[in-house]
């Protein structure tokens, strides 16, 4: 639901920026719920509506076919589940693209609700946050295994997928290959981990179900499916979630939430500061740790717009605290997107370094509460 008002904080910059492009930008959405949204956002920047037009038998009509696509591909929807309730700008949004999802027979979503209105299967990983909470992979997995009877998915990427998540889940794979257990990627360069990770499986004499997700295409999709050919994977062996693809790409405005990129990621379990790291080329999806506070630069300073602090951290000078304060006037736009850039401030700083260093170190198995 956060990640949701990506739309609205779109809608008001574009109808503050970039007026000249809002018409088009908003003319068509999917649902009543959303064109709700729009008109709420531009009375509250006070900016006067254009016409807003609701198609909701186009939409569903566009995504039921872009899974059609996908069918084709896999050879059976069986093989497909889908997981893009963060990329719909409105929960009535999300029903509408799981209409047309079930309309070409993809019956499986990650949510939950959704299921239960829609007579389709709830289904779900591992997500970060577990994983963070226990400190390491280890520690992770083996708990997720202790509280079900079903099989389990190893969600890879959080602190190392290469050095510490596929080694520490085929692994445990390996000492009950009968549960036919899953590793589910995400992050990061996922053909060179997933010819890692089947090298590895047929060292260890093991067969996991291969996920793959974040980001996933058709283009992706054939491409992986090339690929679990040539290394002999067997087509149940490997099943795809799309997010974004089937919800938000299909949804005929420009405003998704990938123009956004925002992430939404545990940072501190008790006292502990924890964050999720990424293998991607300059760090990925990298995220902050511990209590964070945003300080926003005041006009006729130099500098960095904002400075991403700690809880009860000192403003730099020339900065105010934007975190929790009544609305803040915006430093002038710059020229230039570039210009536009946040630091870490001294504590921020501190805290990213101590967690990088006990990453290189090896992890241990305990859970730290």
């Amino acid at each position: 639901m956060l990640l949701q008002w990506s739309y609205r904080i779109q809608v008001a910059t574009e109808a503050l920026f970039r007026p000249e492009t809002l018409a088009a930008a908003v003319r068509v959405v999917t649902c009543e719920a959303q064109r709700a949204l729009v008109l709420e956002t531009l009375d509250a920047v006070k900016v006067r509506a254009p016409e807003v037009r609701v198609d909701e038998a186009a939409y569903v009509e566009r995504v039921r076919a872009r899974v059609a696509e996908l069918v084709e591909i896999v050879g059976t929807p069986a093989r497909l589940f889908e997981v893009g309730l963060r990329a719909a700008s409105c929960p009535e949004q999300h029903l509408l693209a799981l209409e047309g999802c079930r309309l070409a027979g993809l019956d499986r979503t990650s949510n939950v609700e959704g299921a239960r209105a829609l007579g389709l299967v709830p289904v779900g990983t591992m997500g970060h946050e577990h994983v963070q909470r226990y400190g390491s992979d280890e520690a992770a997995f083996r708990a997720m295994v202790e509280r079900r009877y079903q099989r389990s998915s190893f969600l890879l990427d959080t602190f190392d997928t290469l050095g510490s998540g596929i080694p520490t889940a085929l692994r445990i794979i390996g000492e009950r290959p009968e549960t036919k257990d899953s590793i589910r990627y995400d992050s990061g360069d996922k053909e060179a981990q997933y010819r890692f990770a089947v090298a590895e499986s047929k060292r260890l004499g093991v067969r996991p179900v291969q996920i793959l997700e974040d980001g996933f295409d058709a283009a992706q999709t054939r491409h992986f499916e090339r690929l679990r050919e040539e290394v002999g994977w067997q087509p149940e062996e490997q099943v795809y979630g799309y997010g974004g693809y089937l919800v938000a790409q299909t949804s005929g405005s420009p405003l998704t939430r990938d123009r956004v990129s925002a992430v939404y990621k545990l940072s501190q379990t008790g006292r502990r500061p924890t964050m999720k790291f990424g293998d991607e080329a300059g760090q990925g999806k990298q995220s902050v740790p511990g209590r964070p506070v945003v300080f926003r630069r005041q006009r006729g300073v130099e500098g960095p717009w904002g400075v991403i602090g700690q809880e009860g951290e000192a403003a730099p000078d020339g900065y105010a605290l934007l975190t929790g304060a009544p609305a803040l006037a915006a430093p002038p736009r710059p020229a230039e997107v570039e210009a536009v850039s946040f630091v870490h401030s001294p504590a921020t700083q501190a805290l990213l370094d101590g967690l990088r260093a006990a990453r290189a170190q090896p992890q241990e198995a305990a859970h730290v509460p």
